[in-house]
């Protein structure tokens, strides 16, 4: 099985971020069928091998789906995945995994971190709203799973500075996004010592195998694409505001409950 980076494997580290997941082609572009993202895999992971790199395969949002069909297939490649569950989903909607699904992916060596308690975006939180996201969350997967949970994956791949502080300030080790090459946006030295910051790539349906493949072999071309693509992303959420930016990414890529 492949296991969770050690010291000595952060610095050729590659993650990659899924959603959810369906038999059937979906017009969903974050939706994957099992048959693609088992192609996904095997190309990532024959490239983790080829150049030494550590590849870890996350999941946001807790969906049902990626308990039924997905990992089947990571057992089938032998890896371990990384589910992030926004705490107060799970229970409450029915497209959620249960307590008893996630209890079961921590049995079996997966590890389970937080998504945030509401799926609320961290950035656009009170202070006080801020803390209860981060603290109910944690404390609410600790007692439930019986482990202790130290990471956390930011609803839409939204974070500042002060949410990262709040994240050191609830006890997490590790802050996943979703930006592939980290550069653009670094977190202060001083925060840098308290917390990981952990860049993704969020793959998509429309999403080439040799992209992903590209990716985890660190491709400097791939790279620079990735990085440019980001810059646009951003340079777009500042210019046009964050309500317009979540109406425009939904639009075009998915419906609106979710925008990377």
């Amino acid at each position: 099985m492949l296991h969770s980076p050690t010291a000595s494997t952060t610095h050729r580290r590659r993650v990659l971020a899924y959603h959810e997941f369906s038999p059937k082609v979906s017009s969903d572009v974050y939706e994957m069928t099992p048959d693609a993202f088992s192609r996904q895999l095997e190309v990532a992971k024959a490239e983790a091998q080829r150049t030494g790199t550590h590849l870890e395969v996350t999941f946001d949002d807790a969906h049902r789906s990626q308990v039924t069909l997905a990992v089947p297939i990571l057992e089938k490649h032998g890896i371990l995945g990384h589910f992030f569950a926004p705490a107060a989903w799970v229970g409450a909607r029915q497209e959620t995994a249960s307590w008893r699904e996630l209890r079961d992916l921590v049995a079996a060596e997966h590890r389970v971190g937080s998504h945030g308690n509401t799926h609320t975006l961290l950035t656009q939180c009170s202070p006080q709203d801020l803390l209860s996201e981060l603290v109910d969350s944690r404390r609410c997967l600790e007692d439930k799973l019986g482990n202790a949970v130290d990471t956390i994956s930011m609803p839409g791949g939204r974070w500042n500075t002060a949410v990262c502080a709040a994240c050191i300030g609830a006890g997490y080790k590790e802050l996943y996004v979703s930006e592939p090459v980290l550069g653009l946006h670094p977190i202060p030295s001083a925060l840098s010592e308290s917390i990981a910051l952990v860049g993704r790539l969020v793959v998509r349906r429309t999403m080439a195998d040799q992209t992903v493949a590209n990716y985890v072999a660190h491709h400097w071309a791939t790279n620079a694409k990735l990085l440019a693509e980001s810059a646009v992303k951003r340079l777009l959420k500042y210019s046009i505001g964050e309500a317009r930016y979540q109406a425009l990414w939904a639009a075009i890529l998915r419906s609106p409950h979710q925008t990377t």
